[in-house]
């Protein structure tokens, strides 16, 4: 958008190698116009995109031209000879029409969301296209082979006031927020459609015609949203009134078979694109193509001569003697804009068959949906055209054309939908619905009110205004895709099929395995075996005697129970009776499989354990294929049952998605004796399905049990002993009781205390500090004191400390990071629920990265083109020799040293630090050229990253790390953390804060947006994200029924929340009774209002405060639980002692100059009187 003409200069990054091809050549000089964009067609610039793409095209695209050395060069994948060059960008800019042409800008990350989607920017037209140009070599003319620069000069019509086009109005809308208007972002952005992801990625890339209706149809909906906050600003008017007249020439210019090029690919025309762009041509704008088509491979001599050599005779014999039936099907896979995979996958029946697409031509032809039905899981899901889904949107579009298209090109009569609420339209946005609850809130169940109202507010065209009715009325059609069923007091519900199928499967197997499973025997000398194992007892320590006998009972059932969960929360010991199990001769002998959800998982398991682990990928890719590592996707299938150990543990068991453990209860069911799922239930839910492991645990835990909890197939390790520093007296960390307090559980009274430390005083152990800010300059400015202050730096500006913080080492003047680093590289870390957003992961990277590692970065810039041991900044982030680095995706990587027994794997969230060695075999001509990292999770062991896996495209495997996300974090632990709370967010949950709080070891510091108390204010339910998961795993037990309950605007799961009858949202069930009473008898009662002591400094947070009007006294009510546990009882009666202090005394002493307190007890089930509640009442208030 600038106004004015850039200049710059751009060096081949090869011109420093020993790549003959690269290194004379010259600098060039370019000049971008005002209003324009430099375009970069990068997927069409790689090898494995480009002969594909270059064969559809007719492009002169010739591989034997590529060099084949060095090496390095050949392993890059990039196009290199200058021909190939010039032929496909010549072949991407050639179709674009000046002045017709429409040109979409986007960003993949934005300050204002951390959706992963693309944010549209602005909407124009391309005005002019600049030639390529070619570099030119030092002394001579430049040959046909020599390379070009890739940027190509586009300019566009898209102006601040106007013009031919829009930007959308962000930046008005982060002014308006900035003076107090509430912005809903989720609406007031415009995403790039979802089906339409490779048009937005690689740069620079084509959109078809469906996805740029689509995309302006995203925009229209997101500038009526502006519109309400920006009503004077005209441009969103303008804006609106361009986004029709384009929708309408769009539709005009896609005609009514967007898809024929693939359609005739599919019938086995070479380069069929390339045909119907030829036919297209000698055709009016929504012209019938198929007389021109038919005249084509009926004469094939009609066609100009490089055309007609596609015909071949044996095509022209397989035209004429087309059945009707296929030349139906033909035409109307031409009628969606599918790709050529997608339409060769569903037009040849062996092709689709050998995809798990089971339909006829005539299911077909009958319901064109169930090209997305059932594509839904033929191919992968990633952002690879030739592998990519069949989307709802492409059918619907094509089944609904607009009336200028409709109107002259009717579908057939057999595919033709009855109108708006065709029964198959419905079934497949019912399908669709329940497939974006599951990937996007994590549902396996849905009210069909939810239902109705998704499809009714869907972007659709035409709308699809169904009712109750209409489901009652397709009910039998859907019914081989979807389930109806019902959540608590008869709510009807919808359930796809395959999460049905799970839940039979998983509920029969863990009821009939921990309940009615026959039991094993062992001797009773489990604690005798932890003693053993774990370091002397001292008897003195109370705390540690109750730890082993509850861990001497969870083993004893964790061995004898054939599925059994083992719950804790961090430091409770959980990997020690792991250990425990592991070491039993009996059970050892049968074999022990560990496996873990993700890769980093698996890599901290077997360290821990000792013993090797495996992913759950891996360990199902080899039965039977349950999960496929193409598609990603888990399923059953028949037979192939494992056979292999008799005992299989699972740890961080809570990211397990209901696909997950399905699958793996497929595949061991009928072998494995014994099956063990451990992890901490209050941790955050899988991204993805379901909550299976939280649902085991609610289902089996046992109902009574106080201490140890421990019943048939259930072991719950309560007390924590994480950590104590040296000299530490208190038995419970106050890290740990501030973790606790969002963990979910019923909570005795004395835990408030942490508020009133953290409020005051501080915490005078050192483990917890909290800081407080306001706007984001103050928190960037907090920040770095913080940072001072925890790494012992000098300064601000010292990045020598700094870099030893995490593990470089000082030589002279100078820090070094070699090989054995990665093991401090997690000594500290930056945690924040945000990725993109501002205070997000990437921006306070960026502030530690300019502040802390700008002298590397310089340095690393000057000295990488000479005789050198360290690589160029890589990447968007320029990461460099010394920097913290986390990497973002599964992948195997080859490039590892020493290759002996190394696992030649990195998991997404490992983190590492980039090292370096001098001249080693990583080194292109005489430069270092390779990023080397070594991973904490993987110490000794160095992985190469090169140039190209940090291009421009966006999808670098390696971002910074001093900050992360929260959901990065999960499973890992430092030594101190640094949490960077906002105040609000859609990411930020009391799930989200319970694990934040648990990664530390010794030390957590907390810089927090606003007061204290909006953080303690997190802990309610109406702020998590587990009671807000609908499933039915347990669909057979009706306490297990999902009760859905509006609270403040979100829907819930009334049995995982604890809500009064006056809406008030409180700790305990017992808690819900004492209000309930209250609430009966016209009591009005607030709940864990602060009590502040005589001189002010202090706090309590009492469960309810009663202020008498009839008598003028205030009462607090108190009420306990879990009394038996000594660690709470004392701090209960320290609590007691502070209440006698500031005036304060029971009820029974008349109560004190304050205040009077009500206390009262659960009995020793857990449970409370009722009747004694409402007695004590009408005693109190009569």
């Amino acid at each position: 958008m600038a106004p004015f003409t850039v200049r710059r200069t751009l060096v081949h990054p090869y011109v420093a190698t020993d790549s003959a091809a690269h290194r004379d050549l010259l600098p060039v000089g370019l000049q971008q116009s005002a209003f324009s964009a430099a375009c970069i067609p990068f997927r069409w610039m790689r090898r494995e995109f480009a002969d594909e793409i270059a064969k559809g095209g007719r492009l002169d695209y010739d591989p034997a031209r590529e060099p084949k050395e060095p090496k390095w060069l050949l392993d890059s994948g990039w196009v290199q000879d200058g021909r190939n060059q010039r032929a496909m960008l010549d072949g991407f800019f050639s179709p674009i029409k000046k002045h017709l042409s429409l040109c979409f800008f986007y960003a993949k990350q934005t300050p204002f969301s951390d959706d992963h989607r693309r944010v549209l920017i602005g909407v124009g037209r391309v005005l002019k296209v600049a030639e390529p140009i070619q570099y030119e070599r030092e002394g001579e003319s430049a040959e046909v082979g020599t390379s070009y620069v890739w940027d190509v000069m586009v300019e566009h019509s898209i102006r601040s006031k106007g013009g031919d086009g829009f930007l959308m109005p962000y930046t008005e809308l982060a002014a308006a927020q900035r003076h107090g208007a509430e912005v809903d972002w989720s609406r007031c952005l415009a995403f790039a459609p979802d089906d339409r992801l490779i048009e937005f990625s690689y740069v620079s890339e084509h959109v078809s015609h469906d996805g740029a209706i689509s995309s302006l149809l995203e925009c229209r909906l997101a500038l009526e949203a502006a519109r309400d906050i920006l009503q004077e600003v005209d441009s969103v008017k303008e804006a609106l009134r361009w986004i029709d007249g384009r929708i309408a020439e769009l539709w005009n210019m896609r005609g009514p078979y967007p898809g024929l090029g693939a359609a005739l690919t599919a019938l086995g025309v070479p380069h069929g694109n390339f045909l119907a762009l030829h036919l297209a041509e000698q055709l009016d704008e929504n012209d019938d193509p198929w007389p021109l088509v038919d005249q084509a491979m009926r004469k094939p001599d009609s066609l100009p001569r490089p055309l007609a050599t596609l015909i071949t005779a044996d095509l022209t014999m397989d035209w004429k003697s087309l059945r009707p039936g296929r030349l139906e099907l033909l035409k109307l896979l031409a009628r969606f804009e599918l790709t050529n995979d997608q339409a060769t996958r569903f037009y040849v029946s062996a092709v689709r068959s050998a995809a798990g697409l089971h339909y006829t031509d005539a299911q077909l032809l009958e319901n064109p949906y169930v090209l997305y039905e059932g594509d839904r899981f033929s191919v992968p899901a990633f952002d690879d055209e030739r592998l990519a889904r069949v989307t709802f949107e492409m059918i619907d579009r094509g089944a609904y054309p607009a009336d200028v298209v409709a109107e002259i090109h009717p579908l057939p009569d057999i595919s033709r939908m009855s109108g708006p609420r065709d029964q198959r339209r419905v079934r497949a946005l019912i399908i669709a619905q329940l497939e974006r609850a599951a990937q996007t809130s994590g549902h396996t169940t849905v009210s069909e009110s939810h239902i109705i109202l998704g499809i009714r507010n869907a972007k659709l065209e035409p709308p699809c205004p169904i009712s109750e009715d209409s489901i009652e009325s397709v009910a039998d059609f859907f019914s081989f895709e979807v389930a109806r069923t019902e959540m608590r007091d008869g709510v009807p519900a919808l359930q796809l099929q395959r999460y049905l199928l799970y839940r039979k499967l998983l509920s029969s197997q863990i009821s009939n395995r921990a309940l009615q499973g026959a039991r094993f025997n062992f001797p009773n000398d489990w604690r005798a075996r932890l003693d053993l194992l774990l370091p002397a007892l001292e008897t003195t320590d109370k705390d540690e005697v109750r730890a082993r006998e509850e861990k001497a009972a969870a083993l004893a059932e964790l061995a004898a129970s054939r599925f059994s969960v083992l719950v804790g929360p961090p430091g409770s010991g959980k990997t020690t009776l792991l250990e425990a199990l592991c070491q039993h001769e009996e059970i050892s002998a049968k074999g022990i499989l560990l496996l873990a959800p993700t890769g980093k998982a698996r890599v901290q398991l077997a360290a821990k354990c000792g013993h090797e682990a495996q992913t759950l990928a891996q360990f199902l890719t080899g039965c039977g294929r349950r999960y496929d590592g193409r598609t990603g996707v888990y399923k059953t299938v028949q037979g192939a049952q494992y056979k292999g150990c008799k005992t299989i543990i699972v740890d961080e068991a809570s990211m397990l998605t209901e696909d997950m453990l399905g699958a793996l209860f497929d595949a061991v069911k009928a072998s494995v004796e014994r099956l063990i799922l451990v992890g901490d239930p209050r941790q955050l839910p899988p991204i993805g399905a379901g909550k299976p492991f939280f649902d085991a645990v609610t289902f089996l835990t046992p109902p009574n049990a106080l201490f140890p909890k421990v019943g048939k197939g259930y072991a719950e390790l309560t007390i924590q002993r994480r950590h104590k520093k040296s000299g530490e007296t208190e038995s419970f960390p106050l890290d740990l009781q501030l973790a606790n307090w969002f963990s979910g559980k019923d909570l005795p009274p004395g835990e408030d205390e942490v508020w009133s430390i953290l409020g005051s005083d501080g915490d005078v152990s050192g483990r917890v500090a909290t800081y407080r800010w306001d706007t984001t300059e103050e928190l960037r400015t907090k920040l770095l004191e913080v940072l001072r202050e925890e790494l012992n730096l000098r300064s601000l500006d010292d990045q020598q400390t700094f870099g030893l913080s995490y593990g470089g080492v000082l030589k002279g003047d100078n820090i070094y990071f070699e090989t054995g680093a990665a093991a401090d590289v997690e000594k500290w870390q930056v945690l924040t629920p945000r990725r993109n957003e501002v205070l997000g992961a990437r921006d306070i990277n960026r502030l530690l990265h300019k502040r802390f590692r700008k002298d590397a970065v310089a340095w690393a810039s000057r000295h990488s083109n000479r005789r050198g041991w360290i690589s160029p900044p890589r990447g968007p982030e320029e990461i460099v020799y010394g920097d913290k680095v986390i990497n973002v995706r599964n992948h195997k990587r080859k490039y590892v040293t020493p290759v002996d027994d190394a696992l030649a794997y990195v998991a997404n969230g490992e983190i590492g630090v980039v090292i370096g060695d001098l001249l080693d075999s990583a080194t292109r001509g005489d430069k270092a050229w390779r990023t080397k990292v070594e991973f904490s999770s993987q110490p000794e062991y160095v992985y190469s990253f090169a140039p190209w896996d940090f291009d421009d495209d966006g999808s670098t495997p390696l971002e910074l790390a001093y900050a992360a996300t929260v959901h990065k974090a999960q499973g890992s632990e430092f030594e101190t953390t640094i949490l960077v709370l906002p105040k609000r967010g859609q990411l930020i949950s009391r799930e989200m804060l319970y694990t934040a709080l648990t990664r530390q070891q010794r030390r957590v510091v907390i810089l927090h947006e606003g007061d204290l108390a909006d953080m303690r204010k997190l802990a309610a339910d109406e702020h998590a994200v587990i009671p807000s998961r609908f499933t039915n795993l347990f669909y057979e037990h009706p306490s297990m029924l999902p009760a859905p309950i509006e609270v403040n605007g979100k829907w819930m799961d009334a049995r995982h929340i604890h809500r009064s009858r006056r809406g008030t949202s409180v700790q305990s069930k017992s808690e819900v009774i004492i209000d309930d009473a209250l609430f009966a008898h016209d009591v009005v009662a607030g709940y864990e209002i602060p009590f502040h002591s005589t001189d002010g400094r202090q706090y309590r947070l009492p469960d309810f405060t009663i202020e008498d009007a009839a008598t003028g006294r205030t009462i607090l009510w108190e009420h306990c639980g879990m009394m038996s546990d000594e660690g709470y009882r004392e701090r209960w009666e320290k609590k007691l002692r502070w209440y006698r202090e500031n005036g304060v005394l029971s009820i029974e002493e008349g109560g004190g100059e304050r205040a009077a307190l009500v206390v009262t007890y659960d009995d020793e089930r857990g449970g409370i009187d009722g009747q004694a509640i409402d007695a004590l009442i009408e005693k109190l208030f009569s």
